[in-house]
């Protein structure tokens, strides 16, 4: 719904758009008079938790709304490395789970500038790098050298990238192998998705933020449903659409000011015109 953090994230757990939240810069804020997915879920007796690690996604903005636990612990700079002690905190979660239905929100930062290669998961280069992008470097250093940057150098932070979205996805799969060991899984639905993409000087610029090319608001939705076949949606999805979507599949109406629609499970082209 937008190509950074903070609106985007809104309209995930709003299911209403950044304008009709007042959301224009990083001096405002989700109002508290907006529903927030899990005071929904709360309301049914849910169990809620939330672990952010980025501060767009902190209490600060609004979001601490609806949650009986908030970890912020991991709310940290730029050059930080989040996402072990993302999946660390959620796994305390779980740990202290009860017989409630819950419903845990994970927020994971690392595959985000600063860009950095992690040890075990690192990509092949095409050929040998000599040039000067290096790993961890901070975005202003990149901003720096964005205009005389080649393709090899323009390889070289997308494949960091590329490394720091394999080290989370590894860190995801922990929380997934611990809701199996917990027997949880098959009786959990999963949705993982992204608030914005990245830029690599597809349209002359580095990160994100700055414009509303696919290539920051075109991102994944994976759904996970314990009564789904596999499939794939082809019309238009939006974030706008998770919150009812999940109201909807755990057996709840969602409230009637929301922009969104339910996702159905196979492609049925009812929103082929959005």
């Amino acid at each position: 719904q937008a190509p950074w953090t903070l609106p985007s994230l809104a309209s995930l757990l709003t299911s209403r758009y950044p304008s009709q939240l007042g959301i224009a810069d990083v001096d405002t804020v989700v109002p508290e008079s907006a529903l927030l997915l899990p005071e929904l879920l709360q309301t049914h007796g849910y169990a809620t938790g939330a672990v952010v690690s980025h501060r767009f996604a902190a209490a600060r903005w609004g979001f601490r709304q609806g949650y009986d636990v908030f970890d912020e612990t991991s709310v940290l700079d730029h050059d930080a490395v989040t996402s072990p002690a993302v999946s660390n905190a959620a796994i305390a979660f779980l740990d202290r789970h009860d017989e409630r239905p819950f419903f845990l929100l994970l927020h994971y930062f690392d595959p985000h500038s600063d860009y950095r290669e992690h040890a075990g998961f690192e990509l092949p280069r095409e050929a040998p790098y000599r040039g000067p992008i290096e790993s961890g470097m901070a975005r202003r250093e990149l901003l720096a050298l964005r205009r005389r940057l080649r393709a090899a150098d323009v390889a070289e932070p997308l494949r960091i990238y590329d490394s720091e979205i394999a080290f989370t996805d590894h860190h995801i799969g922990r929380v997934l192998d611990a809701l199996r060991e917990r027997g949880l899984y098959d009786r959990t639905i999963v949705v993982a998705t992204a608030d914005h993409g990245e830029e690599f000087l597809d349209h002359g610029h580095l990160g994100h933020t700055k414009t509303l090319y696919e290539e920051l608001i075109r991102v994944p939705l994976l759904v996970r449903h314990p009564g789904w076949e596999p499939g794939v949606v082809s019309t238009p999805v939006a974030l706008l659409d998770v919150l009812p979507s999940v109201a909807q599949w755990v057996g709840f109406e969602a409230p009637d000011d929301i922009e969104g629609p339910v996702i159905a499970p196979k492609d049925d082209g009812r929103h082929a015109e959005r």
